[in-house]
């Protein structure tokens, strides 16, 4: 293949929960870009319609329908471990990609052998080109929007990612499967970069990006994300900074998320008291070695009403 080509030399794989109302446009977009040459959708035992409307979207969609819920990276691992073209492009239903896009990081991406990742930058729901943080989660550093501009930064966000399959089989693995949600990016990006690699984020590429509508408003899916943000931020942040590091970070959310549970309840702010007890379980989750279920049955109860699980006092 010609080092420039950008004909059939990726493959999208998307990850559907409840995604019905978002995925039939994501698949419609990228079934339009001559650089598709896959699109496989991985569904994580959806109650919805959102096969069938994956499968309406494209004759080309290659549907993978798992038994159970193995969230977002394990279901991504999924799909990539079939790809059989020289990259891969992790993509979220709810992220939306302008014609020729994807075509457009993959040149990106040949100017760059040593890149791992290729990211584009990110419109946000009110269409307003954002700021992208450009190091990683404990870093919180962001560069400004700059035009037609390729830069190297340390991370970059897993909704949009273009994968070169070759450095990730080099490694051995793709996402951490001990990762169910949240943080998966900030681990792949770290395990690139300690390999030696590069991530090049470009604004020759901007997508729309309307976070959080991937699976819909639903109560007990915004506790299940909330209890497992809590864990894999900790769980990152052990991994690559060591238990002591995420040991004081743990101890210092449990004592903000006290107050603010007192706040709002004197307040009578059920919902953000429900988001609040749903961090602080997964706080405890983490401290007691164990991870949050995954099941959505286990979050039928609002957190606030939920009996209160025994924590382990950090030293």
């Amino acid at each position: 293949m010609h080092p420039n080509s950008t004909i059939d030399t990726v493959t999208v794989v998307l990850v559907t929960f409840q995604s019905e109302q978002v995925i039939g446009s994501s698949v419609s977009l990228v079934d339009q870009d001559p650089a598709v040459k896959r699109i496989i959708v991985v569904d994580n035992a959806s109650r919805d319609g959102s096969i069938q409307a994956a499968r309406e979207a494209s004759p080309r969609v290659e549907v993978m329908a798992n038994t159970e819920n193995l969230g977002f990276g394990r279901g991504m691992n999924v799909g990539l471990e079939q790809a059989d073209t020289e990259f891969s492009l992790v993509l979220n239903p709810d992220a939306r990609f302008p014609a020729g896009g994807i075509s457009q990081l993959v040149r990106v991406a040949h100017g760059y052998p040593q890149a791992a990742i290729v990211g584009p930058w990110w419109r946000n729901s009110a269409g307003r080109l954002t700021s992208v943080r450009s190091g990683p989660i404990w870093e919180q550093q962001e560069i400004p929007y700059l035009p037609d501009c390729h830069r190297s930064i340390n991370f970059l966000p897993g909704a949009a990612m273009l994968l070169r399959n070759e450095v990730f089989h080099k490694i051995g693995r793709y996402f951490d499967p001990n990762l169910f949600m949240f943080g998966e990016d900030d681990e792949l990006c770290q395990q690139a970069l300690d390999a030696g690699h590069e991530l090049i984020v470009t604004t020759s590429v901007e997508v729309d990006h309307e976070s959080g509508t991937s699976s819909g408003c639903n109560p007990r899916i915004e506790r299940l994300r909330n209890r497992h943000f809590a864990w894999s931020r900790l769980y990152v942040e052990e991994k690559y900074r060591g238990r002591d590091s995420a040991l004081r970070l743990a101890d210092n959310w449990k004592r903000q998320g006290w107050g603010k549970c007192l706040f709002y309840s004197l307040t009578g702010n059920r919902t953000r008291l429900d988001k609040q007890r749903a961090h602080l379980r997964g706080v405890s989750d983490y401290l007691a070695g164990e991870q949050p279920p995954v099941d959505l049955k286990y979050y039928d109860v609002p957190q606030h009403l939920a009996p209160a699980q025994p924590q382990r006092q950090v030293a």
